[in-house]
């Protein structure tokens, strides 16, 4: 008996192997500090080269730890407990912003370019979790800083990114805002994608001007997207069985016929 499509493909998937999770490049979920501090020098999560920077360190209430109205967004786990809380004015400055570097030469060096994040041929996966009040801006600072508006306003969100980094800094960044987690996957249609030169080094969160408020949550950078995006993927079992069940399908009709 010669075997059919759906045995074949079936094989095929399993020789492939699962899908596995690479080990993530940076990740912050600000749970290794107390609530109520000052974001200012707070070194915790993994794969970035020092602490968080912060536009008024002497100003607590702008840039600090909170856990009153934890962030959460459907299908993911990860945003919950401790957030930055990141606000302009009340009384600090107008702009202002919180800051941090990636160990560009330690966890990102198959990402190095000499100086920063950017080597040609490579992609890269980010992440994180937002709720903005009138404006809330995330920048890829490099040679120059690349800005990023979040356009929802007021609600928990999602903000999903992948670059693609060709030669001569002719790059590519897709963006998914707030993606269904039931149905999204790699190749699901973005919300926006743009060219430009976006190699970086340090990673910007900005509240524009003194009406601008927002919570930022569960960053993480990746080579591949289920490392920052918590879809749903077949797991091997599954797909033996959808491949073994289409194989008796076309059994039973060919015995029918």
């Amino acid at each position: 008996m010669k075997p059919t499509y759906s045995i074949v493909l079936t094989l095929a998937m399993l020789s492939a192997g699962p899908f596995a999770r690479a080990a993530v490049l940076a990740s912050e979920d600000f749970t290794s500090y107390p609530p109520s501090t000052n974001l200012q020098g707070l070194n915790g999560g993994t794969g970035w080269s020092g602490g968080w920077a912060v536009g008024a360190p002497g100003q607590g209430y702008l840039n600090e730890v909170r856990n009153g109205a934890p962030l959460s967004y459907p299908n993911d786990s990860n945003p919950g407990g401790n957030y930055a809380n990141l606000a302009a004015g009340y009384g600090g400055p107008s702009f202002n912003y919180i800051q941090r570097t990636v160990d560009v030469g330690g966890a990102f060096s198959a990402y190095n370019d000499g100086t920063r994040v950017g080597a040609d041929g490579t992609t890269l996966w980010g992440s994180f979790a937002y709720n903005n009040v009138g404006g809330l801006q995330m920048y890829l600072q490099g040679a120059t800083n690349k800005i990023f508006s979040t356009p929802t306003v007021g609600a928990d969100s999602l903000y999903v990114f992948r670059i693609d980094y060709g030669a001569a800094n002719a790059d590519t960044i897709t963006i998914w805002n707030n993606p269904d987690l039931t149905t999204w996957n790699p190749s699901s249609t973005p919300t926006t994608t743009s060219s430009n030169d976006y190699s970086f080094q340090t990673l910007v969160f900005v509240a524009p001007n003194s009406t601008n408020e927002g919570r930022i949550d569960a960053i993480r950078f990746g080579t591949q997207a289920i490392d920052v995006v918590p879809y749903t993927v077949p797991e091997p079992a599954s797909v033996m069985l959808i491949g073994l069940s289409g194989a008796l399908l076309v059994r039973r009709r060919r015995t029918r016929g």
